[in-house]
């Protein structure tokens, strides 16, 4: 008698979110445990449902780790280069949690209840804490007079529409890396100090 394939929960939960991206919620398990080299028996004795399947994939989804810092302020570094390494963690937290939440709205999930660790879903977040870093911007006269909130509210709208983009269309224009240089110089136009301090030119 041939003894079953052993395969671990985390290679299961790799196999099955690789699936749920690529096809959305509608794959079926059969293909998931084709994928994976198991019987379809296997996920449910692992997982239960394929919802619950699809849940342990996909979430809890993580808070924006990268946004820890942002509500000390910004650093005596120019304002751009910290805008533009702000540019780029939003962009990689995006890239990530935006085919997820598509999933989980596809199956009737509401993303809310799977955000780890607050009661707030983690984009939310990251708008009050660059708020927050954009306040202590402007008590230091780093930048011009401006609603702190609709900043950030706009410069990370701004940094979501790309993979969002790129989540439901091929063509979305210019590269990452020439994407975010150009968003970052043009935010910058519009909120540098009307007298600049040298170090943020």
């Amino acid at each position: 008698m041939v003894r079953p394939r052993q395969i671990s929960d985390e290679a299961i939960l790799d196999g099955a979110r690789e699936c749920f991206l690529e096809h959305g919620p509608g794959v079926s398990t059969v293909a998931i445990a084709q994928r994976l080299g198991v019987s379809q028996g296997v996920l449910f004795q692992r997982f239960g449902t394929k919802n619950e399947l699809m849940l342990a994939a996909l979430a809890p989804l993580e808070r924006p780790r990268w946004t820890a810092e942002l509500e000390q302020g910004p650093d005596a570094r120019a304002l751009p280069e910290q805008l533009r390494e702000i540019a780029s963690a939003a962009t990689d937290f995006f890239e990530e949690i935006v085919p997820k939440v598509a999933v989980l709205r596809g199956a009737g999930i509401e993303p809310r209840s799977v955000f780890r660790d607050s009661d707030l879903p983690a984009p939310v977040v990251a708008q009050r804490r660059l708020a927050a870093w954009l306040r202590h911007a402007l008590a230091q006269r780093r930048v011009r007079a401006c609603d702190p909130d609709a900043v950030a509210l706009m410069f990370l709208g701004s940094l979501q529409i790309r993979p969002f983009l790129a989540h439901v269309a091929r063509d979305i224009g210019p590269e990452r890396e020439t994407y975010l240089d150009h968003l970052v110089e043009n935010l910058w136009r519009m909120i540098a100090p009307d007298s600049k301090d040298p170090a943020d030119d």
